[in-house]
C-alpha cells in the first residue's frame, strides 16, 4: 500500500492512517489492500466488488457517487489488439487519488503511476492540484495511443483507395463474368 501526501513536494510513502485529508493524496495500491481500507474511505462495497466482476466485455465504465467518482479502464494496446489487457480501478474524491491494480501483466501502470508522482513533483506545492495529478497519470497512460491510432488510419485508407481503383474494379468484374456470375 503506497500513499503519498502532496505537501512542498512529494513525499515519502505514508501511512494510511497518518494521511493528512486537508493535503492533496495520491494512491496505488492493489485489490487486496482496497478491500483493506475502503471503509476508511467510504467507498461503496458495490464499487469494491466491480473492480473483480469480470464482464467478458470492452467497455470501461465510470460511476458518480455523492462524495467520490469511481471508474474501471481496462487498457489495450492498440500496437497488439488480442494482447491481455490490463484492468485498474479510479477513486476520485476530495483531495484523494486513488489507482487500484486489479491486472497488470507488465507493472506498466505502476510505471505510469511513478511517471506521474515524477510529473506532480515538478510543481510548485502552491500550483499543485487533484486535477494536475489526475491528468498526469492519464495523459501518461494515453501517451503513443494517438499515433498507433493514426498508423491504423491511414492504412485504411490506403487499403479504400486499393478497393476504388477503377482498373482493380474492371478486374474483378470481368473475372467474375468469365466465371459465370
Amino acid at each position: 500500500m503506497r500513499f503519498y501526501a502532496i505537501q512542498d513536494s512529494v513525499s515519502e510513502p505514508v501511512k494510511l492512517q497518518d494521511l493528512n485529508t486537508e493535503k492533496i493524496n495520491v494512491g496505488y495500491i492493489d485489490y487486496d489492500e482496497l478491500k483493506d481500507c475502503s471503509e476508511v474511505f467510504g467507498f461503496s462495497e458495490t464499487t469494491v466488488k466491480e473492480c473483480i466482476t469480470e464482464n467478458g466485455n470492452f467497455r470501461s465504465s465510470i460511476d458518480v457517487y455523492d462524495d467520490y467518482s469511481f471508474c474501471i479502464i481496462n487498457i489495450i494496446d492498440p500496437a497488439d489488439l488480442y494482447a491481455s489487457r490490463d484492468r485498474i480501478a479510479i477513486y476520485i474524491k476530495e483531495n484523494l487519488f486513488l489507482l487500484v491494480k486489479i491486472i497488470d501483466h507488465d507493472d506498466s501502470t505502476e510505471d505510469v503511476f511513478n511517471y506521474a508522482l515524477e510529473r506532480i513533483g515538478r510543481f510548485k506545492q502552491e500550483n499543485v492540484t487533484l486535477e494536475k495529478a489526475i491528468y498526469a497519470f492519464i495523459s501518461r497512460l494515453l501517451d503513443g495511443d494517438n499515433k498507433v491510432l493514426e498508423n491504423i488510419g491511414g492504412r485504411i485508407t490506403e487499403l479504400e483507395e486499393i478497393m476504388l481503383d477503377e482498373d482493380l474494379v474492371n478486374r474483378l468484374y470481368v473475372e467474375a463474368w468469365k466465371s459465370g456470375c
